[in-house]
């Protein structure tokens, strides 16, 4: 039944006025006003656990709808919460109304009793304070904030411990580089020496054989001692050059080594500074979570009432 007055309702019962911006029925006609039950209280929170310090409170506030079907006509199990602060719930109405008859369950000033240990208990069951803990930072969500918001402001904090470890690697990898890098640069000299020398090795051994093979064809009927010497001498240029050209292959294999020596190092700092980015991902990052109920205890019941929400 619809009324445009106010139902009579006892004076022990707080009736409310929820703001349209807050909750509405949709499927209600216009500016018709159904009475549910509003709970709310206060829940304080606490937590010692390690990596988990928090001691916060907060205000929970509820529309529970009232079923005309059932044994329980108020089943805080369909509450549904509303974000709005109790003291900024109108206690007037703010516009013209036409009110649904209120269901009995909430006419009765002495049910409220009962529903204030109801709603306490199903706080006390229910009610649950989620928070996140990043292992990489050791920073933990405030309470009341999301997953979401929680690794927004996480990124930043681990952007900033990921740059740091970074360089503590770099510098820790850096003398190591540094003298590779140094060991391959005299090795490179060492090739240019060595093979140099190699070249004016074959160079002089390649004039002495040619003396020698002119002396021999120069007429003389009878090789001297001098060609044999000459022979001699061109023989042992042959193998000096011989053994420069092997000199040159083990400066370069001495260069070879030392610069997978170096690739070895840098794949090191690579592979160990991808592990860190890894570690410091705010967005992949496994969070430890943690949800703490509150004890009957820590719950004080503001107020139970009727709340008249609009279609």
């Amino acid at each position: 039944m619809q009324k445009t007055s106010a139902p009579i309702i006892d004076p022990a019962i707080k009736q409310l006025y929820i703001p349209v911006k807050v909750a509405a029925f949709s499927g209600n006609p216009k500016n018709v006003f159904e009475a549910l039950l509003l709970a709310s209280a206060t829940v304080r929170f606490s937590e010692t656990k390690s990596g988990f310090n928090v001691e916060c409170s907060q205000e929970k506030n509820y529309l529970v709808p009232i079923s005309a079907k059932g044994v329980l006509p108020v089943d805080f199990n369909n509450a549904k919460t509303i974000k709005i602060k109790l003291a900024e719930i109108p206690q007037e109405p703010f516009l013209p109304m036409i009110y649904q008859e209120p269901h009995a369950a909430l006419v009765s000033a002495d049910k409220y009793k009962t529903y204030a240990r109801d709603f306490a208990s199903y706080l006390s069951a229910n009610c649950k304070l989620t928070l996140w803990r990043s292992p990489a930072t050791g920073l933990v969500s405030t309470p009341g904030e999301s997953e979401r918001d929680f690794r927004i402001r996480l990124s930043q904090t681990a952007s900033e411990k990921r740059d740091t470890a970074v360089a503590k690697l770099r510098e820790k990898y850096q003398s190591r580089m540094l003298t590779l890098q140094e060991k391959i640069r005299l090795a490179e000299n060492k090739i240019d020496q060595e093979e140099a020398q190699a070249k004016q090795s074959e160079l002089d051994s390649a004039i002495s054989i040619g003396a020698t093979v002119i002396g021999a064809f120069m007429g003389r009927k009878m090789i001297g001692s001098s060609t044999v010497g000459r022979a001699t001498t061109a023989a042992r240029g042959v193998n000096r050059a011989a053994k420069q050209r092997q000199d040159v292959e083990l400066a370069r294999s001495n260069q070879a080594e030392l610069q997978a020596k170096l690739d070895e190092v840098e794949g090191q700092f690579r592979a160990e500074a991808q592990a860190l980015s890894s570690r410091f991902d705010s967005q992949a990052e496994v969070l430890e979570t943690t949800e703490i109920l509150p004890k009957k205890t820590a719950i004080t019941v503001n107020l139970v009432a009727l709340a008249w929400v609009k279609g």
